[in-house]
């Protein structure tokens, strides 16, 4: 069963670098491990690998500034 949540957590993105970069696993491997979506796994790695190398900590800290961001936006946009 594919887990509900929309947003990977933080626990999730440090088992994903394990998984693939000192276990090497693939993609769809990692998705059994954490039950999400292989399209979810697929596109964690896309956005936050660099150079091969996928970095828990800097992908946690992008989704939080893009989070901040959106959320900052949409203040913005209906501030009165």
């Amino acid at each position: 069963m594919l887990n509900n949540q929309n947003k990977l957590s933080h626990n999730e993105r440090y088992l994903i670098n394990i998984l693939f970069n000192q276990e090497q696993k693939s993609i769809s491997e990692i998705a059994k491990t954490l039950k999400r979506s292989k399209s979810t796994i697929s596109r964690e790695l896309k956005r936050n690998t660099f150079d091969g190398f996928y970095d828990h900590n800097v992908a946690q800290e992008k989704t939080i500034r893009r989070r901040w961001h959106n959320h900052s936006m949409y203040l913005l946009k209906y501030k009165e």
